[in-house]
């Protein structure tokens, strides 16, 4: 005996509501970025002549679209004000912003392109991937990879942490006396907006 034609719409129905909130509930979501707790966000290392210098920026932006379940559909942005830039000494402040042409590009952005070797994010645990895409510094566009390590809380605050070393000259930028490669080390904390 067939089932009447309003409960076979029914079931179609009800199947569709179910899938449709499946797929809801794995849709990324927009995240930005938190104040870190005291610590500075973004940290380089630099020497010229011989002569470290260490500087440090308080202010890292982030705008990504995440699902915790699939992060390596990640995408977004993340910058880093140049004009903030602080070395601890003010003239070698102003001199490093110059050398950056900050007045010009007032930020350095990575654009998200791929994340790889993190399949989810557990609460409470630490995971290490791969990121890549694209860094833009004093105006110059190159492709960059780096390692990256995220930690998602139970409040969903998910912490992120990479280092990687950025070749100066690539990006027009050339310092007479100064090392070849600046490490720089970035730390920030996004959350669910």
């Amino acid at each position: 005996m067939k089932p009447p034609m309003g409960a076979a719409f029914g079931a179609v129905l009800t199947l569709t509501l179910v899938f449709v909130g499946l797929a809801a509930a794995q849709t990324a979501t927009p995240y930005a970025a938190v104040a870190a707790a005291g610590t500075p966000q973004a940290q380089f290392n630099f020497r010229v002549t011989l002569i470290p210098v260490p500087g440090r920026v308080q202010q890292v932006t982030a705008t990504l679209k995440l699902d915790p379940l699939r992060p390596q559909d990640v995408t977004g942005t993340v910058q880093v004000p140049l004009k903030t830039l602080m070395t601890g000494i003010k003239l070698r402040d102003e001199h490093a912003r110059n050398y950056l042409k900050a007045g010009q590009f007032p930020f350095a952005t990575f654009r998200l392109g791929k994340l790889s070797g993190v399949p989810a994010l557990p609460v409470g645990q630490e995971v290490s991937g791969q990121v890549s895409g694209t860094f833009t510094l004093a105006g110059v566009t190159r492709p960059l990879t780096a390692p990256v390590t995220l930690r998602r809380e139970a409040s969903g605050q998910i912490n992120v942490s990479t280092q990687f070393n950025i070749p100066l000259n690539d990006y027009g930028i050339h310092i007479r006396g100064a090392d070849k490669n600046t490490d720089v080390r970035l730390r920030f904390a996004v959350a669910a907006r």
